[in-house]
């Protein structure tokens, strides 16, 4: 909450400030960690369309394509 509070602050500039929101509300509706949402929310604002990892937990939980 204090996150999405600064980010939201108009004193504070965010880059990406929508992708850095969207990360935020896939990060509290999952058990996936933070910098693992924000990777591929910018990801797929880029256009691409999967977003390779080898973690196991980001694959499960952060919408990730697990590298086997």
């Amino acid at each position: 909450e204090a996150f999405d509070a600064l980010i939201r602050s108009k004193q504070i500039v965010v880059e990406q400030k929508d992708q850095v929101v969207r990360a935020l509300r896939v990060y509290a509706a999952s058990s996936a960690d933070f910098p693992d949402c924000l990777i591929e929310r910018t990801a797929h604002a880029a256009g691409c369309e999967k977003v390779m990892t080898f973690d196991v937990r980001a694959s499960k939980q952060a919408g990730m394509v697990l590298i086997a």
